[in-house]
């Protein structure tokens, strides 16, 4: 880059003789009082980045006032200075683009790369979740194509910031809209502690422990012992939350709107209120280009290792772990054992075909109504050119006597593959979790869509530590697996009838085992465990592929259902001695000072991880999502009650926006999660007893009225539909 030629284009874009000096700075910074523009030397930047940087202070040299800006950001706190931040950039930058209009193009083409590598803390769809303040930031800098949202009544601000003319506007515009935000805050956390001390908040705190989870026994309860202790740590945790949310500044719904001497926070309000877009982008430039040697960067190589010896075929869980080992009738703990357990899936089995077939066989009946539908909608008639006999003598007063040839238009093969969470804390919402799994298998059995289906565990072989020798052909710097990671393969379309009704009663069996009235014990093998839901990811990848090539589908749909955030997948790294063992949720951080890139070697795409505790498994969903071209579904097992729920949901969703989805949840059984989490969509679905399938059973009085009967059934239909969500949903998908 030659220096000398970016000294004039500063110059001349100032207008005046700028001192412009390099060095290794941590940006580009301009110094308005003493007329400095500081340009950093940096190799690795593009001429665009580095275009837009130059014109971005440059536009700050020719627009900010020196006195003025001291005088707004000395007395009014940080979360202030964020404020005039935002909207000042959003004036300059408007302003140096109407004066030299070829810069637009580098701003444009420099801010998208940086959204796109998370400069700005986060992809889009985790920015909208952001605050005001943020998505203003981010629409302003990265353009209105990059899809920000913003609601109709936040226009205003929009419109406002984008007629800015003058300093004084900016200062204007930045203590209203500073005081509206702090409001909006305030009012916030007001209606969250509200929502946290309602009576339909409290019961279902008292519920959430003590609610039924067996959808065939009805008389399985939670231990009571457990079930009030679990109770106190809730309300425990919802007191300490609520006494957090009030704060210790409160506001008068009928005060007059802070003045600039009003604006100064709290410590803990001025973290919240600091715009985290702004501090993320100056923050990653910083580290991303400048001399900052405190930041540290990381590679890792998304592995391609065979997965061969990771999968438990479901024939090895029939005949090995589920297959007593002695005759009937020779004493031998284990094979009793196992014989209950079969004794009780097949019982199990019996009473689910009978309370669901109907159900199954009706949504199958729907489903083939839809796709005839969506046939006839893709239908097209077209003429032939061929005379038609039967129409040939009416030929003196109808010009159509040709034949008639009716074109459909083929419609896309859909499969599946679902990966089920196989965690401990699962086992409360394993009976129902499989009635739901079962339901979906047996309408894709039926209407002949090609699946299988997964349980990801750590509990492979009963190993659940990591065996330092193993791995041992990870090539350097590429993620690997814990010794104890299995796919615990439960159903495939190709099984055969048996071996889908053994497989069946084993897993109800499973679900039984797990609950309070244990009569069984399964073998070590099958027992739940930890969550390596990012490794599952890493394991997909090649059974997609593998999958459809087998199929010959056209569109494969993958289900991830689990109920919590993943264990951190493993890396091998030359800093570890014994080049072993390391969690990539170690490289990488949310203050910008670990930055970690993953490649996909077979896209050869780099994507850069920094951020919440969530940022590895949503970046590994869209490498999965890029690489496969198949449509991600995630569905989240989530309790009702707001104590539990807000520490399940991710990180950069606010609380206010969790105390909305959390009434939804209630009111549905199901809510729809923000994209933060990596898939094209995401379900919270309700636990507990939410969790369990209807069967559209209509509850009337004798002497009900027409309406009122008409009334519930329609109830009793949609319940026996809602209740089977994820069968809904693959319905909607492919039909």
């Amino acid at each position: 880059m030659n220096l000398n030629s970016k000294d004039i284009l500063a110059r001349l874009l100032a207008t005046e003789n700028v001192t412009v000096t390099h060095k290794n700075a941590q940006t580009a910074s301009f110094n308005v009082r003493d007329r400095v523009l500081t340009l950093p030397m940096w190799d690795d930047m593009d001429s665009n980045t580095y275009d837009h940087l130059v014109g971005h202070e440059v536009g700050h040299a020719l627009y900010t006032p020196e006195d003025g800006w001291h005088d707004a950001v000395c007395s009014k706190g940080q979360a202030y200075k964020s404020f005039l931040n935002v909207v000042e950039d959003a004036r300059i930058e408007k302003m140096i683009q109407a004066r030299y209009p070829g810069l637009r193009k580098s701003f444009i083409s420099s801010y998208k790369k940086m959204l796109g590598e998370g400069f700005f803390g986060g992809d889009i769809d985790t920015i909208n979740t952001f605050d005001l303040i943020d998505r203003i930031n981010t629409y302003f800098k990265a353009g209105r194509s990059a899809g920000v949202r913003i609601e109709r009544d936040e226009m205003t601000w929009i419109n406002e910031i984008e007629n800015l003319e003058t300093w004084e506007d900016v200062v204007d515009v930045t203590d209203r809209l500073f005081s509206f935000c702090k409001k909006k805050k305030d009012e916030e956390l007001e209606q969250l502690e509200d929502f946290i001390s309602s009576p339909e908040n409290q019961e279902e705190e008292e519920q959430d422990e003590d609610s039924e989870y067996d959808a065939f026994d009805h008389e399985d309860d939670y231990d009571d012992e457990d079930s009030e202790s679990n109770s106190t740590d809730v309300e425990q945790a919802s007191q300490q939350d609520e006494s957090k949310s009030v704060g210790s500044e409160e506001a008068d719904e009928d005060e007059e709107p802070m003045n600039a001497s009003d604006m100064s926070s709290s410590p803990e309000e001025e973290d919240e209120m600091i715009s985290k877009t702004d501090k993320m982008l100056r923050k990653n430039i910083s580290n991303e280009h400048g001399d900052n040697d405190d930041c540290d960067f990381r590679t890792i190589d998304i592995s391609n290792a065979p997965i061969d010896g990771r999968i438990v075929s479901y024939k090895t869980i029939i005949n090995d772990y589920m297959t007593p080992k002695t005759p009937e009738g020779e004493h031998c703990y284990f094979s009793e054992n196992i014989r209950m357990g079969l004794r009780i899936g097949r019982k199990m089995y019996r009473k689910f075909l009978l309370e669901n077939k109907k159900t199954v066989n009706y949504m199958v009946k729907e489903f083939e109504m839809k796709k005839s539908a969506s046939a006839y909608s893709r239908q097209s008639i077209s003429k032939t050119g061929v005379i038609d006999p039967v129409k040939m003598n009416s030929y003196l007063y109808n010009d159509d006597i040709f034949r008639k040839v009716s074109v459909t238009m083929d419609g896309k093969n859909h499969g599946m593959i679902m990966y089920m969470d196989w965690s401990g804390s699962m086992a409360d919402d394993l009976n129902a979790t499989i009635s739901q799994l079962l339901n979906l298998v047996l309408f894709c059995k039926q209407v002949s869509i090609p699946f299988r289906v997964y349980a990801f565990t750590d509990r492979g072989d009963d190993i659940s530590e990591c065996d330092p020798s193993s791995n041992v052909n990870t090539h350097m710097n590429t993620t690997g697996y814990y010794e104890g990671f299995r796919l615990l393969e439960m159903f495939n379309s190709e099984m055969n009838r048996n071996d889908f009704n053994k497989m069946a009663e084993i897993c109800l069996a499973l679900s039984k085992c797990y609950s309070n009235h244990r009569s069984w014990t399964c073998p070590n093998v099958l027992m739940l465990g930890g969550t390596p839901l990012d490794e599952c990811i890493v394991a997909a990848l090649q059974i997609h592929d593998e999958f459809k090539a087998k199929t010959n589908v056209d569109i494969v749909n993958t289900i991830f259902l689990t109920d919590g955030d993943s264990h951190p997948v493993l890396a091998r790294t030359q800093e570890d001695e014994r080049a072993w063992h390391t969690r990539i949720n170690n490289l990488y951080d949310n203050y910008g000072s670990r930055v970690l890139y993953l490649n996909d070697p077979v896209t050869k795409k780099r994507y850069r991880v920094s951020g919440y505790r969530d940022v590895g498994t949503s970046t590994l969903l869209k490498i999965y999502r890029e690489r496969t071209k198949s449509v991600t579904v995630g569905y989240r097992i989530m309790s009702p009650s707001w104590g539990s729920f807000k520490y399940q949901l991710p990180s950069s969703v606010s609380w206010s926006v969790g105390t909305d989805l959390c009434k939804k949840m209630r009111a549905d059984r199901f809510v729809v999660l923000p994209p933060v989490l990596g898939y094209d969509r995401c379900f919270a679905i309700a636990g507990g007893r939410f969790l369990a399938t209807s069967n559209g059973g209509i509850e009337v009085d004798s002497d009900a009225s027409k309406a009122k009967i008409r009334t519930a059934f329609k109830k009793a239909n949609n319940s026996r539909k809602g209740s089977r969500k994820m069968l809904s949903d693959l319905i909607e998908t492919i039909s």
